[in-house]
């Protein structure tokens, strides 16, 4: 991947109708041999790779990094540069059909989830905000996945709880209001029955595996 040394810039553009339009410029001396690695053919101007909105999500990591400019954000910019080198050669090398709407209501549903998992979301509201049928969504979505909607969510709350537990002093109640439960007990529950051990015990084990570190 590009180095320290490298210049990276973006640009983001609004055209009509609403059309979000991106650039980033990178150089470094392997930038051929990446770009070959991840399937993507420099003669070929043009790539039609999908609407998912992970795409722009990413763009918008990298572009907040750059004006932040905090510790080792060149390094963070690298990895996520990668990270949309990985979904661009997936989609070549899969040839999967973004334009069908089972593929696009998911991919948008995910990034919907990822924002907004420490909210009260409604499945079934949701499905009706997107004038699909519930079922048929739930379907899609846990073919698609290999998880339901709701399973989904909870992947991300107890995530998120594990990395706040870890980096930071917050309680368990804040914490688990954090992530979407305003109930502690509820949430240390779910906790241990997906962890294995509950968010107080989790903390412990990880302050000593960094004394150790």
């Amino acid at each position: 991947m590009p180095q320290e040394k490298d210049i990276f810039s973006f640009t983001e553009k609004k055209k009509r109708f609403q059309t979000d339009v991106y650039w980033v410029h990178f150089t470094g001396n392997e930038v051929e041999e990446i770009l070959k690695y991840y399937n993507i053919n420099l003669k070929n101007n043009i790539l039609y790779i999908g609407t998912s909105p992970d795409y722009q999500w990413l763009f918008g990591q990298m572009i907040q990094e750059l004006q932040l400019c905090r510790p080792r954000y060149d390094e963070l910019i690298s990895l996520q540069l990668r990270n949309i080198f990985v979904l661009i050669s997936r989609a070549i090398m899969s040839a999967k059909k973004f334009s069908s709407t089972s593929e696009k209501e998911v991919a948008f549903a995910m990034h919907y989830f990822r924002k907004n998992y420490n909210t009260e979301i409604s499945i079934e509201e949701y499905s009706e905000s997107r004038e699909l049928s519930n079922c048929w969504f739930i379907q899609c979505f846990k073919e698609i996945t290999g998880s339901s909607p709701q399973q989904y969510i909870l992947k991300l709350r107890i995530s998120n709880a594990q990395s706040l537990l870890e980096n930071t002093e917050y309680t368990i109640t804040e914490i688990a209001n954090m992530v979407g439960y305003t109930n502690s007990l509820y949430f240390s529950r779910l906790f241990h029955k997906y962890i294995g051990m509950s968010p107080k015990e989790y903390r412990k084990v990880k302050l000593k595996e960094n004394l150790r570190e």
